[in-house]
């Protein structure tokens, strides 16, 4: 029970976020509808009403809504919120070559595209694309998938979790993560881990080399992209940790404000 209060406690603090970022979060907060009413009352009292139809005003708003200027706030925020929980053996930033095989393993469909998207946006035309593979409701490593890992140059491992049953031993993510690690470190080979949702989940792979928080969401979006231009070095990391990391016995493996350094 102890165990569980800690960590409603934790979710509550996690919710309310970094102090500084409260801004931009209100911006996300805004509903395409709520927008939509703004502009209309707005164009109702500036007199604008009888020059814009309602099709014009509609587009008006989605101009703004889905404009550059949310998305430069979109990913301002992104970038300030990538923190590095771990890196072991001081990898981070990594310099991709052009040669270099990246595998990355997916824990949803949603997920596996933005990580595509992810690094188109980030790798020059000439470099290599990583294999993306989607590791739903999968427990270990297929032959093939082993042969890949054990010629990578990198195995980066996405996961995600909203509630403590997703970090338990009973979901499919720990298992499958248990599985790929134990077979990257017999090949030598370094997986870093990037937590999708909620920080927490290097409670269950506390042994994993680097692992990176991004509160990506249920897709990924900018944060994703943000994650993936802070482990290739395009951008600082500067992001700490809105709450505290505990184990299972409610031991603190890291504190509140927790965050590695880089650029």
């Amino acid at each position: 029970m102890k165990f569980h209060m800690e960590h409603l406690q934790e979710n509550e603090r996690l919710n309310k976020w970094i102090p500084d970022l409260r801004p931009f979060q209100l911006q996300f907060q805004i509903s395409i509808s709520g927008i939509l009413s703004v502009k209309e009352n707005l164009s109702a009292s500036s007199g604008k009403a009888g020059e814009l139809d309602r099709s014009a005003r509609v587009e008006e708003a989605l101009s703004v809504c889905l404009g550059d200027e949310i998305f430069s706030l979109e990913q301002t925020a992104a970038e300030q919120a990538v923190t590095l929980v771990k890196d072991r053996d001081g990898i981070i930033p990594v310099s991709f070559r052009e040669d270099d095989s990246i595998i990355v393993f997916s824990p949803t469909e949603a997920f596996s595209s933005e990580f595509t998207l992810a690094f188109d946006d980030v790798l020059p035309p000439d470099t290599l694309r990583p294999t993306v593979i989607t590791y739903t409701d999968r427990n270990n490593l297929t032959d093939e998938e082993k042969g890949m890992v054990g010629s990578a140059s990198y195995v980066l491992l996405g996961t995600v979790s909203s509630n403590a049953g997703h970090r338990s031993e009973e979901y499919y993510i720990p298992r499958f993560s248990q599985d790929l690690r134990s077979y990257a470190e017999e090949a030598g080979v370094t997986v870093i881990g990037i937590s999708l949702g909620q920080p927490y989940d290097i409670m269950y792979m506390q042994d994993i080399p680097v692992y990176l928080a991004t509160y990506a969401g249920k897709t990924g979006g900018r944060n994703l992209i943000a994650a993936i231009r802070a482990i290739s070095g395009e951008i600082p990391i500067q992001g700490t940790l809105p709450v505290a990391i505990t184990d299972a016995e409610g031991r603190v493996l890291y504190p509140i404000n927790h965050g590695l350094m880089r650029g």
